[in-house]
């Protein structure tokens, strides 16, 4: 493929059965697993120095060639077949194991509608609508204004048609669409809308799971969330989905809903006395009693510190890690949101910050019976 001439080299690629074989063998030597007893066989020591097998046998290598080309192609090829073997098992044994998903926002069907899913859900997700005002001229005011539907048409058109769905969350709707058999290159959703209108809720979560992979699923619940707290009186437990208790409203937020619990039947003030401490704990109890959470959990913006001088403190303090630890039940922490850096893009406008990392080392270090989940959204964390 290569030719000197005076004026210069010309280089021609060889022909494509050679590249080909070339490209075999480069993916080989990508994969290559050593031999566990090449260094004994092949090198030895002595005071005078080191001495190679390959140095001492060159030139009689060289005499025998043929034979040796004829080896080493064997070789080569008993490798490609055990790293094929090998890729073929590895991946078998990957689509057979049953995984748990540890944080999703699903819900079990007696929650009811709490529970969002079809291609509308699907498109409108907060991740998507940010990359919408990225992509599009579409403003905030516009987008709001319109119906579910209509979003999911904007969306697809701006993400999916207009642009190439490259990133991580438009790439995640085209596997949903490939591993149900949809065409992802349609101009529009009447498709995809068809057949999850056809879907009943029960028989769809068990496809669902089953195409991804998933055993068992665990929630994030809210027990102070005024749409979600009725629901748990009826609803029945399902072995796929696992609750979590959910505290930002009641730690995050003491001071805007302290009156909830008052008017449940709790008696707690505004200001934690010792009685209120017993109160808060009293409604853990029973939330936990209720839900058989797998955890606690809580996100914490960039700011978050540990020890501090307020109530937030005060409540993880006194009654948050001591019934994690009494319970045996960990707490989660998502550490680094920033909220409402841009409020006019609703939920899509949250950001992330570097948060002080030393505040988890001093609840390790004054907890030490406690189990802790932790999550840092920041790369720099």
């Amino acid at each position: 493929p290569v030719r000197n001439f005076p004026a210069g080299t010309t280089t021609r690629p060889p022909p494509a059965e050679w590249q080909a074989a070339m490209a075999l063998w480069m993916a080989a030597l990508h994969i290559f697993l050593p031999s566990p007893t090449a260094p004994y066989r092949v090198i030895s020591k002595s005071r005078a120095g080191n001495r190679t097998a390959v140095t001492e046998s060159a030139v009689r290598r060289s005499q025998s060639r043929r034979v040796m080309c004829g080896y080493d192609k064997l070789y080569r090829l008993g490798r490609i077949e055990l790293m094929t073997n090998l890729l073929e098992t590895v991946t078998e044994e990957l689509q057979a194991a049953q995984f748990i998903d540890m944080h999703t926002h699903l819900f079990r069907p007696s929650l009811g509608t709490l529970g969002l899913w079809g291609i509308d859900e699907l498109l409108t997700y907060h991740y998507l609508e940010a990359e919408l005002f990225r992509s599009s001229d579409i403003t905030p005011e516009r987008y709001f204004s319109l119906s579910k539907k209509e979003k999911a048409d904007a969306i697809w058109k701006a993400l999916f048609v207009d642009h190439l769905p490259v990133s991580e969350a438009t790439r995640g709707v085209v596997a949903v669409l490939q591993a149900f058999g949809l065409p992802t290159e349609s101009k529009d959703l009447r498709q995809a809308r068809k057949f999850f209108g056809a879907q009943k809720i029960e028989s769809h979560i068990k496809n669902v799971m089953q195409l991804a992979g998933i055993s068992e699923v665990v929630m994030t619940n809210d027990p102070l969330d005024p749409a979600e707290e009725p629901l748990w009186k009826k609803s029945t437990p399902h072995k796929a989905f696992h609750a979590v208790l959910r505290l930002d409203r009641i730690w995050k937020k003491w001071t805007e809903h302290w009156r909830v619990l008052e008017q449940a039947g709790y008696k707690v003030e505004q200001y934690l006395s010792p009685k209120g401490v017993r109160e808060v704990r009293r409604f853990l109890d029973d939330w936990v009693k209720r839900m058989q959470p797998i955890y606690m959990a809580v996100s914490l913006p960039d700011t978050f510190q540990y020890p501090e001088e307020s109530t937030r403190a005060q409540l993880l303090r006194e009654v948050v890690l001591p019934a994690c630890r009494d319970l045996k039940i960990p707490l989660s922490t998502m550490i680094g949101v920033r909220y409402q850096v841009n409020p006019a893009i609703k939920l899509a406008g949250d950001a992330v910050g570097k948060a002080d990392l030393r505040a988890l080392e001093n609840l390790a270090r004054n907890f030490p019976a406690n189990r802790f989940l932790v999550s840092v959204l920041s790369r720099e964390n």
